[in-house]
C-alpha cells in the first residue's frame, strides 16, 4: 500500500490552509517582538488610515496588523520619507504602466495604483505572506482590478513588458544588480526608476546600476533620513506609550546607510 508520506502528504493541504497557518506562525513570532505591543496601541487610538505623506488617506486592512513590515511608520507618513519630494514629483506623471519590484505588503504597489489612476500596476513579491497582505490591501482600497500579483521578478519579465510609459519601482535587496539592466531589459532606457541600492548586501552594485543608467538618464541620490519622534505629534496622544515605543515604531531597522536613486531619462518614452 501506497503512504501518504511516500507521495507527499503535504501536496493533498489546501493552499488556504497551508497559508493560515503560515500566518499564525508568523503572529505567534511577532507577538514577541518589542513593537508589537506598541504597533497595537498605535491601532487603537489612530486606525488604519495612512496620515501622511505621499499615500494620505490610504487605508490597511485590519489583517495587516502584525503581517504588514513597519506598519505604524506607514500609517504615520514617517516610513521612508526621504523618497517622498521624489514620488511626489513622479506621480504627476501621465503613467501608463507602474512595475513594483519587491513588492512586500503593498505600501507602494497600493499607492501608486491611488496616485495614478490610469496606470496598470505589476507587483512582483516572492514571499508569499506579504504578497496576501498586498492583495487584501489592494482590495481595502477598491483598486485590485489594476494591480497585478507576481512571484519573483526575473530579467526575462522585465523584458517582455509592454512598450508604455513606465515608472519602475525596486526594493529588491541586492537583486537590482541582475534586474536593472537597460541593456538586457531596453524598457529601462525609457523608464522613470526609483531604486534601493543595496551596496551592503552587494558589495559594489551602487556603482554598477549607476553606471548603467547614467549615458541615458539624470541621477539624483538620496540617503535614509534619521526619524524622530518629536516631529510626530501622533505619537504623543497615546495611553501607555513611552518613549522606547514611540522610537521602535519609528525605526526601520537598517543594518548600514542605505541610498535610494531617482533616475530620470533624458530622452521621453514615445508612444
Amino acid at each position: 500500500m501506497t503512504s501518504l508520506r511516500s507521495i507527499g502528504f503535504r501536496s493533498y493541504i489546501p493552499a488556504r490552509v497551508k497559508h493560515l497557518h503560515s500566518d499564525l506562525l508568523h503572529l505567534g513570532r511577532w507577538r514577541r517582538l518589542p513593537v508589537a505591543g506598541p504597533t497595537r496601541r498605535f491601532v487603537r487610538h489612530h486606525g488604519l488610515r495612512v496620515q501622511g505623506g505621499p499615500f494620505t488617506g490610504m487605508i490597511y486592512p485590519r489583517s495587516a496588523v502584525g503581517r504588514a513590515e513597519h506598519l505604524a511608520a506607514k500609517l504615520l507618513g514617517a516610513y521612508e520619507s526621504e523618497l517622498h519630494d521624489a514620488i511626489e514629483r513622479v506621480v504627476r506623471q501621465d503613467w501608463e504602466q507602474v512595475v513594483d519590484i519587491g513588492a512586500s505588503d503593498g505600501y507602494y504597489a497600493v499607492g501608486f495604483a491611488l496616485r495614478c489612476p490610469a496606470a496598470r500596476v505589476l507587483a512582483w513579491e516572492m514571499n508569499p505572506l506579504p504578497a496576501r497582505v498586498c492583495a487584501e490591501l489592494a482590495r481595502a482600497n477598491g483598486v485590485d482590478a489594476r494591480v497585478e500579483l507576481g512571484g519573483e521578478c526575473r530579467t526575462a519579465d522585465l523584458r517582455t513588458l509592454p512598450d508604455r510609459r513606465t515608472l519602475l519601482f525596486s526594493d529588491c535587496e541586492g537583486g537590482e544588480g541582475e534586474l536593472l539592466d537597460p541593456d538586457a531589459a531596453p524598457i529601462l532606457r525609457t523608464s522613470v526608476v526609483v531604486a534601493e541600492l543595496h551596496d551592503a548586501l552587494v558589495p559594489g552594485v551602487e556603482a554598477r546600476v549607476l553606471e548603467r543608467f547614467a549615458p541615458t538618464h539624470d541621477i539624483v541620490t538620496m540617503t535614509v533620513e534619521r526619524r524622530f519622534v518629536g516631529q510626530h505629534a501622533a505619537l504623543a496622544d497615546i495611553d501607555g506609550m513611552n518613549f522606547m515605543d514611540q522610537e521602535l515604531l519609528l525605526t526601520e531597522f537598517r543594518t548600514a546607510p542605505v541610498k535610494w536613486a531617482l533616475m530620470t531619462p533624458r530622452e521621453r518614452h514615445q508612444p
